[in-house]
């Protein structure tokens, strides 16, 4: 029997060697975790380096585009120069640009060339070698990559190949910025300054000052001094009408007048007359207006041009009775409202086109569609022995209807645009409509109450059906009018016929002057020896017309004519009350007539550089060289109140806040705050050539004038940082 020997494992330090191995595992994800940490450090830490090298890099670009811009602001200063001293000599807006941009395109280029180029240093950047900054930095220029400049409207050769168009480029600005950390970043990029063109119009030196086509623009009137004697204006007129002077009788517009038995005659040559209120003739005056000559117009003289009226409604008045007023107008009216003729033998004549534009009553947000006189151009006859001579015009467009007008808010639409005062009759409601009274008006002390109506008699009786015209729900309309008999104050009731619309008063009257054409001829012989003549293919209206001969007895109806629909009239009235409004407020209707202030004076001078605590100026001389190389003596008088009762000794410039009062014969131009006032006698002219030049050539004078455009500096600068645009083309980045 063998003895077997039975051996047992000892595995003691097994467990040691495990922790061993355990901890070495550890050991080393740690030192992995800590390696990837450190290396992501890292890159943060390289990534936040690149992007501030690469922001830093940037900047100087843009320092490089700042300085551009600044050569570009000299450049365009160059340029506004020249376009001034050349403006006048230039025969269009395109001519201008070209000569603006061309001048600029030229200087800024030299400019970059001298001063950034060739030889130029800009901050710490210097294109022929490194430079460190303080913060150890470096800076340089990627001499490898040749910048160059060009024009877009230029080849390589640099020539001409099309129009100048306000870019310069320049390409293969490279730099390369090495921060401190020894990281590099390299941009290329190629520039492009852009210039937008200020499509300026300054006054100076310039056929686009308007200004200076104008002899008088005042905020005030314009009016004559009662002398009786004989006045002569040859140029434009302004007046806003503005009530400035209470102490005087004003905010009427342009007025002259004449004295009593004394006819006073006022010609006037001009291209515009403007004026906010009235074109008013009064009295005796005598007031002729022609264009300029030197050119035709039909049916007039082919001396004259024509003249071209804006208001908002000519007035023929009179103050002492039966002394007549004349307007004879050769040129075109543009009225807002009303032609009223109100003086007894009154006279006005008209060569040319009439427009009575405005027609509110014809617009759906009127609920009665009616209308008021102030939005309602017509034309009504007041006064007898009155001639109203329109049968030498081109055009008659009367867009209105006349009102009946009793007080100040009693108004009653008629259904004619050209019509006289006695046919109003014909508006009152048939006394046999007015029940168990039969008449009207009616006393008032007849009155119980509100009387009975019924429309149906008048068509019993007469033939014409109201219910057809009338608003049925409130068929009349009430006027109360007191008189004084045998000490008594008493009542009249007017009942007045309230129409269904403004159309409907115009049918209204054709079918009542059929019905009752000799009671319409009885009426008119109020008229006297008066005559009403019109050019019938010429009208455009769309209430009716008549036509009388106070001689012959002869009274016709011409009828509304349709040959316009409602939107084409409107659309009319738009268009002629956005010039009208653009007139009044900078002189020049192609612009929009939006302004900040209502006066024209805003847009043509600064009363900000007057002191208005002079009164009566010693005025400043100018010798004033002309483009034909003459030269001129022009005074230029600056304060409030001025009375000029010294001879000109050729021209002169007047700029007032306040009134001015011409005693002397004057050539050049008046601005004024207030009033101006024309004593008999006088002769009164623009002077274009010589105000454009003293303008243009003295800036003492230019600067209580205000250049017309949108990007016209002050006191005539133009700033490139307005206008001008740095854009970054095949941008790199390395």
């Amino acid at each position: 029997m063998n003895d077997t020997t039975k051996r047992k494992l000892n595995n003691t330090g097994s467990t040691l060697v495990m922790v061993i191995v355990i901890a070495l595992f550890v050991g080393i994800i740690a030192a992995l975790v800590l390696a990837l940490t450190m290396r992501n450090f890292e890159s943060a830490k390289l990534k936040k380096s690149s992007e501030g090298n690469f922001y830093s890099a940037e900047n100087v670009v843009d320092e490089i585009k700042t300085r551009l811009e600044h050569y570009a602001d000299q450049a365009a200063k160059t340029a506004y120069t020249m376009w001034l001293e050349q403006y006048s000599y230039m025969n269009n807006a395109e001519e201008r640009k070209t000569l603006f941009l061309s001048v600029y395109e030229d200087t800024l280029k030299q400019l970059i060339k001298d001063n950034f180029l060739e030889g130029g240093e800009y901050y710490y950047l210097d294109r022929f070698g490194d430079v460190t900054t303080s913060d150890g930095a470096k800076v340089k220029w990627n001499t490898e990559v040749t910048p160059s400049i060009r024009s877009e409207g230029k080849n390589d050769a640099d020539e001409e190949i099309s129009e100048y168009d306000g870019q310069v480029i320049i390409d293969g600005i490279s730099i390369t910025f090495t921060g401190a950390d020894k990281l590099s970043t390299s941009i290329t990029t190629n520039l492009k300054l852009t210039m937008e063109y200020p499509d300026l119009k300054v006054f100076a030196a310039s056929n686009d000052f308007i200004a200076s086509k104008f002899v008088i623009i005042a905020d005030g009137d314009i009016r004559n001094s009662l002398s009786g004697s004989n006045i002569s204006i040859t140029g434009n007129l302004y007046s806003g009408g503005e009530d400035v002077d209470v102490s005087t009788e004003a905010g009427k517009g342009i007025c002259f007048s004449g004295m009593a038995g004394t006819e006073t005659e006022i010609k006037i040559h001009a291209d515009k007359i403007i004026t906010r209120e009235s074109f008013l003739v009064s009295n005796s005056a005598i007031v002729k207006v022609e264009g300029k000559q030197g050119e035709s117009l039909t049916h007039i003289d082919p001396f004259y041009v024509a003249s071209n009226l804006w208001a908002k409604d000519i007035v023929l008045m009179e103050t002492v009775k039966s002394s007549g007023a004349t307007l004879d107008f050769k040129g075109n009216a543009y009225i807002a409202d009303d032609l009223s003729l109100n003086a007894e033998k009154a006279n006005f004549k008209l060569y040319g086109e009439y427009y009575g534009y405005s027609v509110n009553n014809a617009k759906s947000y009127d609920t009665d569609r009616n209308g008021t006189p102030e939005g309602s151009s017509a034309i009504v006859i007041n006064g007898a022995d009155s001639t109203l001579d329109l049968e030498h015009t081109d055009k008659i467009w009367i867009s209105g209807k006349a009102f009946i007008s009793i007080g100040e808010n009693a108004n009653f639409l008629e259904g004619e645009s050209l019509t006289y005062r006695a046919l109003q009759a014909a508006y009152l409601l048939p006394g046999e409509c007015l029940v168990n009274i039969g008449h009207n008006p009616v006393d008032s002390a007849q009155l119980t109450g509100t009387p009975e109506i019924n429309l149906d008699a008048y068509r019993v009786q007469k033939g014409i059906n109201l219910e057809y015209y009338l608003n049925i729900t409130n068929p009349t309309k009430t006027v109360t009018v007191q008189y004084k008999k045998n000490g008594k104050v008493h009542s009249l009731v007017y009942y007045y016929m309230n129409f269904r619309s403004h159309d409907a008063a115009q049918e209204y009257f054709e079918a009542y002057f059929k019905n009752n054409e000799k009671l319409s001829l009885a009426r008119m012989a109020m008229f006297g020896n008066g005559k009403i003549t019109v050019n019938e293919e010429a009208l455009i209206n769309t209430g009716n017309v008549i036509s009388y001969d106070g001689g012959t007895k002869n009274l016709k109806l011409i009828s509304g004519n349709a040959r316009y629909t409602s939107s084409e009239i409107v659309s009319k009235e738009s268009e002629l009350n956005t010039k009208y409004e653009a007139l009044v407020t900078t002189l020049d209707e192609k612009n929009s007539g939006t302004s900040l202030s209502s006066k024209a004076t805003d847009a043509i001078v600064r009363f900000g550089e007057v002191d208005d605590t002079v009164v009566n100026p010693t005025p400043a001389a100018y010798n004033v060289l002309l483009p034909s190389g003459s030269t001129k003596k022009m005074l230029v008088y600056v304060g409030k109140n001025i009375t000029l009762n010294t001879p000109i000794p050729e021209s002169a410039i007047i700029i007032a806040t306040g009134n001015v009062t011409i005693n002397q014969n004057f050539t050049g131009l008046i601005v004024a705050g207030g009033d101006v006032t024309i004593a008999g006698g006088v002769t009164m002219a623009a002077d274009p050539e010589g105000v454009q030049a003293i303008v243009a050539q003295y800036p003492e004078v230019a600067k209580y004038f205000i250049e017309v455009g949108d990007h016209a500096g002050d006191g005539g600068n133009v700033y490139s940082s307005d206008y001008i645009t740095v854009d970054y083309d095949s941008w790199k980045k390395n």
